[in-house]
């Protein structure tokens, strides 16, 4: 009988099957829930990354009406983009070296609560935005490379 029952029993049984494919079905959610994790922060990264141009935008036209913008420090072209800065870096001035940057302390508090900074690429003063000038009139915003499509102008 013993080997009867030995050569009978071959394949799974229900349970056992049941069982591997629940196991399969808990860890199968737990990495879609992980990939869309990821992708729901990079969405959200990028909506941060256009609230903050946009509120530079508002912030620099308001100042930009009221005469307080140093013109003559956001350059001219996008190539020489500079950097968007907030205070000293490091103990120096950061429109100086290494960061060289457009310091747009000067918009706190009358036009922003404090300098948006990006919520991937800032680091302490430098926010991770960059600026130059279109023309005599347009002052363009540009997120970090990770968001082009985000780029602002007044």
């Amino acid at each position: 009988m013993q080997s009867m029952r030995s050569s009978q029993r071959r394949g799974l049984t229900l349970v056992e099957i049941l069982i591997v494919v629940a196991i399969l079905a808990i860890l199968l959610s737990v990495v879609l829930i992980k990939t869309n994790a990821r992708k729901h922060f990079r969405f959200l990264a990028a909506a941060q990354r256009k609230s903050h141009v946009l509120q530079l935008q508002k912030a620099l036209s308001q100042a930009i009406v009221a005469g307080k913008v140093p013109q003559q420090q956001i350059p001219a072209k996008r190539d020489d983009a500079k950097w968007i800065c907030q205070y000293s870096y490091r103990g120096l001035d950061c429109t100086d070296y290494p960061v060289q940057g457009v310091d747009f302390s000067f918009l706190v508090p009358d036009y922003l609560s404090e300098i948006p900074v990006d919520p991937e690429a800032g680091t302490g003063a430098i926010t991770g935005y960059k600026v130059f000038k279109d023309g005599p009139f347009f002052v363009i915003i540009t997120p970090p490379a990770a968001a082009p499509s985000s780029s602002s102008s007044l």
